[in-house]
């Protein structure tokens, strides 16, 4: 995404990039014993993305919410959305109407927006990287986009309650410092997310 952008240089620049690091997934069982910990240090290492200083040529390249629609749009009348397993959440309701409700919701999603950030696009516990109790940084960064920082939570939110528990979503938000998170902004991110083609239903 975000092709005119040198995204190779803003991820390096963030110091984040795990991919040659060697360190563990933050799903490995040494960081399943304190799960809370590591929901924080997915809310810290986040954090620390999402503050990545742009410039204005850069945040001038982000990608919209409609711009998000009408990629996932194209995708699915080329038929590359067809026979991606669905997640509970959305399994009951036919793609047409997904992208139908992601398209009418992108206006009001878009005016709702914040500052754009580089977002990494699948920050999920799974390409999360540690080593001895800390984060190291990310890996797949294939995704990476200067975005809203919605288009990263509502996938990592996602993440943490599949891959440890409901209920420490929450903790992630409040240790990112957003204790009263957008839902409309969550809601529309995480079905984005659902439809993005190649998504991982499972987060």
């Amino acid at each position: 995404m975000n092709g005119s952008l040198r995204l190779d240089e803003l991820i390096a620049r963030c110091g984040l990039d795990a991919s040659r690091a060697g360190a563990e997934p933050a799903t490995s069982v040494e960081y399943r014993v304190r799960p809370e910990r590591t929901v924080e240090l997915l809310a810290d290492t986040l954090a620390r993305l999402h503050e990545i200083e742009l410039t204005d040529d850069e945040c001038a390249g982000a990608i919209s919410a409609p711009m998000l629609a009408e990629a996932i749009g194209a995708a699915h009348r080329s038929g590359r959305l067809a026979g991606q397993e669905r997640s509970p959440s959305y399994a009951h309701v036919s793609d047409d109407r997904l992208v139908e409700i992601l398209r009418s919701g992108a206006t009001s999603s878009d005016e709702r927006s914040g500052t754009p950030v580089l977002t990494h696009g699948s920050p999920t516990l799974a390409n999360l990287r540690c080593s001895s109790g800390s984060a190291v940084g990310l890996v797949t960064w294939s995704d990476a986009a200067v975005a809203e920082r919605y288009r990263d939570l509502a996938i990592a939110a996602r993440s943490v309650a599949v891959d440890l528990a409901p209920i420490l979503v929450p903790v992630f938000f409040e240790r990112y410092g957003a204790t009263s998170p957008d839902a409309v902004l969550l809601d529309w991110y995480s079905l984005a997310a659902e439809l993005w083609p190649g998504a991982d239903p499972g987060g």
